[in-house]
């Protein structure tokens, strides 16, 4: 658990998003376990983890149009495709603006969503999910830093595959 939260807290101090959270797939439940966070309030990292994301309701939402490069950005006018998923809002702190003034068709929305599956290297299957929210910018993140975020998951999906394999094994 402590190479979940050192994980998130690296994402989420070296790409600039204020608020992460690692939810991992588990075999024997429908829902996500939000192993780690960064950035939430206590209230609401309480309530994501007692009330975790539906695996099928947060796939569902994971829709092509919705892809770049291997992530899904769903802009808050679509927000409702995630209804049934769950998950949390963590509203900006005061002093952060929510909307970028100087270009605000690319501003980030308190409701706009970046959800960054984390595959096995080994199996090809899926890990897990990283959700980001807050960029430091404001700006809805360009196809770079999405690109440079998903070098990230793949080395968390690395230390997990691998956490998980000495674990097997230890067993």
């Amino acid at each position: 658990e402590s190479i979940y939260t050192q994980l998130v807290e690296s994402i989420n101090l070296a790409l600039g998003f204020r608020v992460a959270a690692l939810n991992i797939v588990r075999s024997d439940s429908e829902f996500l376990e939000v192993v780690a966070t960064a950035g939430l309030s206590e209230p609401n990292k309480r309530l994501l983890t007692e009330h975790p994301p539906r695996l099928q309701a947060l796939l569902a939402g994971m829709r092509p149009e919705f892809c770049r490069s291997h992530s899904y950005f769903i802009p808050h006018q679509y927000r409702h495709v995630l209804e049934s998923a769950g998950g949390v809002i963590e509203p900006p702190k005061p002093g952060q603006s929510a909307l970028h003034s100087a270009n605000p068709a690319q501003a980030w929305d308190p409701e706009d969503v970046l959800l960054v599956p984390l595959i096995s290297p080994r199996a090809g299957r899926l890990l897990g999910v990283l959700s980001l929210d807050q960029p430091d910018d404001g700006l809805i993140p360009s196809l770079e830093t999405i690109e440079i975020t998903e070098l990230f998951a793949n080395q968390a999906a690395l230390a997990i595959d691998t956490s998980r394999i000495f674990a097997e094994r230890e067993q």
